[in-house]
């Protein structure tokens, strides 16, 4: 289904930098001026006040993300007022100190896009298997080893009447 041809306004740019802070990517920001990916890029090319706004957009809420992991990361503490309670001159608002663990999920997270050589999870081993002559020999002995085996179990099945 092809979407109708939408005309690019000035107004796209504030509105733009908006999506992108609600965390909006490119489809769906196409979607909401009515408009294909494809349109949306050639924007990006003909505008460049458009492509800076979205830009700016996108980097200021990845910044906001970030600094919400790093302290969901390290924890940390914030006051909360809890309750009214009463003194000899009246009242007093009691506020106390609360303490956020912190998130090892998070810290995972962080340190392994952070620092992926010290932190990722796939180990990368290197492993040379060099074969020579002696190896092949070994293997070629072995192989005649396993076919008398093989053979000598299926006599004995035979000879017991288990292999028909």
């Amino acid at each position: 289904m092809s979407r109708p041809k939408a005309d690019y306004h000035c107004i796209f740019v504030h509105q733009v930098e908006k999506l992108c802070l609600l965390g909006m990517i490119d489809v769906e920001i196409a979607e909401f001026f009515n408009i294909s990916v494809r349109t949306l890029n050639r924007w990006k090319k003909k505008y460049p006040e458009f492509w800076q706004s979205m830009k700016k957009g996108k980097q200021l809420a990845d910044s906001k993300v970030a600094a919400a992991l790093y302290k969901s990361a390290i924890g940390g503490e914030y006051i909360k007022e809890e309750k009214i309670v009463p003194t000899e001159n009246g009242h007093e608002v009691v506020t106390i100190k609360k303490q956020i663990p912190a998130n090892v999920t998070a810290q995972k997270f962080w340190l392994t896009n952070r620092q992926p050589k010290l932190w990722k999870h796939k180990v990368n081993a290197e492993v040379k298997v060099v074969i020579d002559e002696t190896n092949i020999d070994h293997l070629k002995n072995l192989a005649a080893v396993m076919d008398k085996a093989h053979e000598r179990q299926r006599l004995l099945r035979i000879e017991r009447g288990l292999d028909n």
